[in-house]
């Protein structure tokens, strides 16, 4: 019965209440048992756990919260920026609600009205983007949001809702929004390339290159490499980079520590490329007739 306690807990997503293991025939004390085993943990009464749960996870639910904002964005696997790691847990109480937490706790409490169907461990998608409109910076809000896009998790319905909850300040970036970037380090580039007046292409496929993560004018290719360009990686891009040149394509390339730690290099890097021209081909059709 310990190992049913178990495999009921895992089939209700790693956290379960009393009446979901007790629905599956299992009888309390064995769940009490699994719990002083040790193949269960109890951070609430009445809230079983798998013991490899997180502990912002079980720190939420031991408060009687859930998993709110940045702590939401990491559980749901949204890209996030490295500083958006906090030490301390982001957990939401419903407002109407009692909640454990203690007075000295230095968790982060968000308390806002509910927006969307939370669950036992987390706000929505939907709450959490617009929690992170208004606790985090642009940046970080929008490479949340890209990134919910891409994995189909936030529909066209509630991009018009998250922008009806948003402050206004945070709509523009909801509408500079695509459901195609390949990663938050692209998402970076193109936005602040765009406060910058630099407009660009995104997600273009060349004719023998394959999908490139961005192009200035018609030929200056900017891309942005994360950690799958190491390795093996790093030789295909270098024969995609040399048939891009044989187009007539210059291409730039800046991996994660040039984007996230040392942009002002990386941006000297586009302007000057820019001043030189480099973005635009004599006929300025490069990028048409190669696609």
């Amino acid at each position: 019965m310990l190992n049913h306690s178990v495999e009921a807990c895992l089939r209700a997503g790693g956290v379960a209440r009393t009446r979901t293991l007790r629905s599956a025939g299992i009888p309390r004390f064995f769940f009490e048992e699994a719990v002083r085993e040790g193949v269960l943990i109890r951070p609430r009464r009445g809230i079983y756990a798998m013991p490899e749960t997180s502990p912002s996870l079980v720190h939420a639910l031991s408060h009687r919260a859930v998993l709110a904002c940045v702590s939401a964005a990491h559980h749901f696997d949204l890209w996030m920026l490295e500083a958006d790691n906090p030490e301390k847990p982001h957990t939401w109480a419903h407002p109407d609600r009692q909640t454990t937490r203690p007075p000295d706790c230095d968790c982060v409490c968000h308390r806002d009205h509910p927006v969307g169907r939370f669950t036992l461990t987390t706000v929505s998608v939907l709450q959490c983007l617009v929690q992170l409109a208004s606790c985090c910076g642009s940046e970080s809000f929008l490479c949340a949001l890209e990134s919910a896009r891409r994995r189909g998790l936030i529909s066209p319905a509630q991009l018009i809702e998250l922008r009806r909850r948003v402050p206004a300040a945070v709509r523009p970036l909801i509408d500079f929004s695509r459901a195609d970037a390949d990663s938050g380090l692209e998402t970076l580039v193109r936005y602040r390339l765009h406060l910058l007046g630099i407009e660009c292409l995104s997600q273009v496929r060349l004719t023998g290159v394959g999908v490139v993560d961005l192009i200035v004018g018609d030929r200056l290719i900017v891309e942005a490499d994360g950690s799958t360009h190491d390795g093996p990686g790093r030789h295909r891009d270098r024969v995609r980079d040399a048939a891009a040149l044989a187009l007539g394509f210059v291409t730039l390339r800046f991996d994660t520590a040039m984007i996230l730690h040392d942009w002002p290099a990386a941006e000297a890097a586009i302007i000057s490329a820019l001043s030189l021209g480099l973005h635009e081909s004599p006929l300025g059709l490069r990028v048409r007739s190669s696609l």
